[in-house]
C-alpha cells in the first residue's frame, strides 16, 4: 500500500512540476517564408540572381528560335530535298535540341544553386535576428514553420520582419 501511496505522490510531483515548468516557459513562432517575402534583400537577391543569368537566357531562346526555324524550314522543304540533305537536317535538329535541353538544365542548376546561396546568407540572418529577440526578450523556445497552429500571442514574425527591416 505505501509503495503505491509512493508512486501516486511522485505521479503528482511530477504533474505539478510539468504544470510550474510550462507555465514559466516562454515560447515564440517565426514563419519565415513570410519573413524572407517582406524582406527588401529576397527581392534584390532575385533580381540580381535574374540579371547575371539574363545572357545565358538570351542565349537559350536564341537557340530555341534557331531551332523552330529549322524544322519549319525542315517541314517547308524536305518533300523536294535529297535523302541525304533530309537526314542531315534531322540529325541537326537533334543535335541542336539536345544542346538546347543541356543549356536549359545547366541554367536551371547554377540558377538554383546562386539563389541557394544567397538564401543560406538571408538564412542566417533572419536566425540572428531572432536569436537577437530571444536573448533580449527571454524566450525559452522559438519554433520556426512545420507548425500546426499558432496563435498571435506566440507569433513573432512580424517584429522579425520588424527588426530585419529597420536594420537590426
Amino acid at each position: 500500500m505505501t509503495k503505491r501511496v509512493l508512486i501516486c505522490m511522485m505521479a503528482g510531483a511530477g504533474l505539478l512540476f510539468a504544470g510550474h515548468a510550462s507555465a514559466e516557459l516562454k515560447i515564440g513562432f517565426v514563419h519565415v517564408p513570410e519573413v524572407m517575402d517582406n524582406m527588401p534583400e529576397a527581392a534584390a537577391i532575385r533580381e540580381k540572381i535574374s540579371e547575371e543569368f539574363s545572357g545565358k537566357e538570351r542565349e537559350l531562346r536564341s537557340k530555341q528560335q534557331e531551332l523552330v526555324e529549322l524544322h519549319e524550314r525542315y517541314e517547308r522543304d524536305s518533300a523536294v530535298m535529297s535523302g541525304s540533305e533530309v537526314e542531315r537536317m534531322e540529325t541537326q535538329m537533334r543535335s541542336l535540341q539536345q544542346e538546347l535541353q543541356r543549356g536549359q538544365q545547366q541554367l536551371q542548376q547554377e540558377a538554383n544553386q546562386r539563389g541557394q546561396e544567397e538564401m543560406q546568407r538571408l538564412n542566417q540572418r533572419i536566425g540572428e535576428v531572432v536569436d537577437s529577440i530571444a536573448r533580449s526578450e527571454g524566450y525559452d523556445l522559438i519554433l520556426v514553420d512545420g507548425v500546426a497552429h499558432v496563435t498571435d500571442k506566440i507569433n513573432i514574425t512580424d517584429q522579425v520582419i520588424r527588426k530585419l527591416t529597420e536594420g537590426d
